[in-house]
């Protein structure tokens, strides 16, 4: 049986795909960094993410490419200084 939190978020451990979420509006419910080769980002899941994902595999979303490196810089110093805690 599924845990309540894995049934209304969605685990994503690809750091692109995760800032790309960000910056497509989806709401980052948490970060969980106990394992350290590993962060695992929990969304909140919205009736498209799986579509946005999916769009995502396919090359078939764009992002501005500044917006997203100062995100993707930003999320690597959390994980670094707050162990994950978003």
């Amino acid at each position: 049986m599924r845990n309540i939190e894995s049934r209304y978020t969605t685990p994503v451990t690809d750091l692109a795909l995760t800032v790309t979420l960000l910056l497509q509006g989806f709401n980052l419910e948490s970060m969980d960094s106990s394992n350290p080769a590993r962060v695992i980002f929990r969304f909140t899941t919205k009736d498209n993410i799986l579509e946005v994902m999916a769009s995502y595999w396919k090359s078939e979303l764009s992002v501005e490419p500044k917006s997203f490196c100062n995100l993707q810089r930003e999320l690597k110093a959390r994980i670094r200084t707050e162990g994950g805690a978003w």
